[in-house]
C-alpha cells in the first residue's frame, strides 16, 4: 500500500486486512456492502507510486480509489472483472480480466483511464473459449520495462512480450515434462492430481524475470482424506492448497532463457516488492496464514 503496510485480499465480508510489513495487524479496510469503501467481492489491489491504493470489487463493476491514509479519494465504474493490474504513465493502468461486451470479450488485456474508468484500449489473443471458460483469458503480469510488459498464461507455460503499441515482440514457451502444453486451474479429485498452473509472477529492478508454479504436492493423495465428493462432483469444501501444492520457482533472462529452477515447498501467492514473496499456509484448525519471505538469487547479479 501507499503506507508501506500490506493489503490481504480477499477477505471476509468484503473487508480487506492490513498487517505492517513485520506481520502486525494493522485493522480491517472497509466492510461489506455497496457504498463508498465498501466491497462485496475485492478481487484485485494495486498499490500506484504516488501513494494511492486502487482495490477493485468484481460483483459491484467499480474501483475504489484510496490515498496513502487509506481515505477513499473516488469511486470508479469498471466494466471489467479485474484478475491482475499495472500502472501505465498518465494516470492509465493495464488490467487483466472480463469485459461482458460485444467489442471486447474475449480479450485477455485492457488500458483503462483512472479519470473516468473508461476502456481506451483491448488486446492480445482474442479467446471465444472465455463464453464457457473465464479462465482461458486470466494472464499475469509481471511487469514493464523499456520494451514494453512482460506478461504469462496461467494455464499455459507461455511468456509473452508486448511492445509499447500492443503488439506481441516476443514468446517464450516453457516446456517441462511437469506442466501440460495445455493445463487448466483444477484442483483434482481424490484419485487424480491437481493441475499445474502459473500463479504468480514480478520483474525485478535488474530485468529478471521470476515465475511461481503451484505444482501437485508429492503427497496430494493425503490432502483428501476425510473429504467426500457428492455423486453430482460438485464440492462443498476442498482440501487445503498447502496440501495440494508446492511451488516451482523459475528465473528467465530478458532473451527468455531460463537461467534457474527449484522446487520450495512454500506456496508463493504474489511478490510484495523485489525481493519479497508472501506464501499462505493452513493449519489444523483451519486458520490460514500468510508468511513474508526475502528471496535472492545466489550467484547471480540482482
Amino acid at each position: 500500500m501507499g503506507d508501506g503496510n500490506v493489503l490481504l485480499l480477499p477477505a471476509m465480508n468484503g473487508a480487506a486486512v492490513v498487517f505492517t510489513p513485520g506481520g502486525t495487524f494493522v485493522g480491517t479496510l472497509g466492510k461489506e456492502g455497496r457504498g463508498p469503501g465498501e466491497y462485496l467481492r475485492p478481487s484485485a489491489a494495486l498499490a500506484l507510486e504516488d501513494g494511492r491504493t486502487l482495490i477493485f470489487d468484481a460483483l459491484q463493476a467499480r474501483v475504489t480509489v484510496l490515498d496513502s491514509r487509506r481515505q477513499v479519494i473516488s469511486t470508479l465504474p469498471l466494466r471489467s472483472h479485474v484478475v491482475d493490474a499495472l500502472e501505465l504513465p498518465d494516470e492509465r493502468i493495464l488490467v487483466n480480466g472480463m469485459v461482458p461486451s460485444r467489442e471486447k470479450f474475449g480479450f485477455p488485456f485492457h488500458v483503462l483511464s483512472l479519470r473516468n474508468g473508461a476502456i481506451l484500449e483491448s488486446f492480445g489473443e482474442e479467446d471465444s473459449r472465455a463464453i464457457v471458460d473465464p479462465n482461458v483469458i486470466r494472464r499475469i503480469i509481471i511487469g514493464r520495462t523499456d520494451r514494453g510488459i512482460w506478461v504469462a498464461r496461467r494455464t499455459e507455460y507461455l511468456l509473452e512480450l508486448f511492445g509499447p503499441d500492443w503488439e506481441p515482440v516476443r514468446t517464450v514457451r516453457r516446456e517441462a515434462p511437469w506442466f501440460p502444453p495445455e493445463s487448466k486451474v483444477d484442483l483434482g479429485r481424490p484419485d487424480t492430481p491437481p493441475y499445474p498452473f502459473l500463479k504468480a509472477g514480478h520483474l525485478s529492478r535488474s530485468g529478471l524475470i521470476w515465475v511461481a508454479v503451484w505444482v501437485p504436492h508429492e503427497s496430494w493423495e493425503t490432502a483428501w482424506e476425510g473429504i467426500a465428493v457428492p455423486p453430482s462432483g460438485e464440492l462443498r469444501n476442498h482440501p487445503p492448497f498447502d496440501e495440494l501444492f508446492t511451488t516451482r520457482l523459475e528465473v528467465f533472462d530478458q532473451a527468455g532463457q531460463l537461467i534457474h529452477s527449484q522446487p520450495w515447498d512454500h506456496l508463493i501467492v504474489d511478490w510484495l516488492d523485489d525481493d519479497t514473496v508472501a506464501t499462505t499456509h493452513q493449519d489444523a484448525s483451519g486458520v490460514i496464514y500468510v508468511d513474508l519471505w526475502r528471496l535472492r538469487l545466489v550467484g547471480h547479479p540482482e
